[in-house]
């Protein structure tokens, strides 16, 4: 008997660092076992200290994910007789940060000062000046 979906992954967004768990349970006959695939490759959980988990009969866990986590997960349950695939998206979100920060400057009356600030993060974050911190 071919597999059958009991539980499959949702699509989701998380936050960079958090850790998720993506559903996964399937019966047959014979018992069908569970693979993980990202983007259309097969997840390497061998490693022990690496950040995919099998939990439970199928299920994956991913902790402290990162951006390079983001793309479309695969949860494939096969036995003799057949295959099935469930998919979902994971969307990584990643909070504002800095890969250039403004400096101190001095300048001259009447006189141009550029100021370079650059900041990063997903969705792309909104940057807005202030002088004084407002209190101008």
């Amino acid at each position: 008997m071919a597999p059958e979906f009991i539980a499959t992954p949702r699509p989701t967004t998380v936050v960079q660092g958090s850790t998720i768990t993506l559903d996964c349970v399937a019966n047959g006959n014979p018992k069908p076992w569970i693979t993980w695939l990202k983007d259309g490759v097969t997840l390497d959980m061998a490693h022990l200290d690496g950040p995919f988990l099998k939990i439970g009969t199928g299920s994956l866990q991913i902790s402290n994910v990162q951006e390079k986590d983001s793309g479309t997960y695969q949860c494939r349950a096969e036995n003799r007789d057949d295959s099935g695939d469930a998919t979902a998206n994971i969307d990584v979100q990643v909070p504002p940060y800095f890969t250039k920060k403004p400096s101190d400057h001095y300048g001259f009356v009447n006189k141009d000062v550029e100021l370079e600030c650059e900041i990063r993060g997903k969705p792309e974050p909104r940057v807005h000046w202030v002088k004084n911190w407002g209190a101008d």
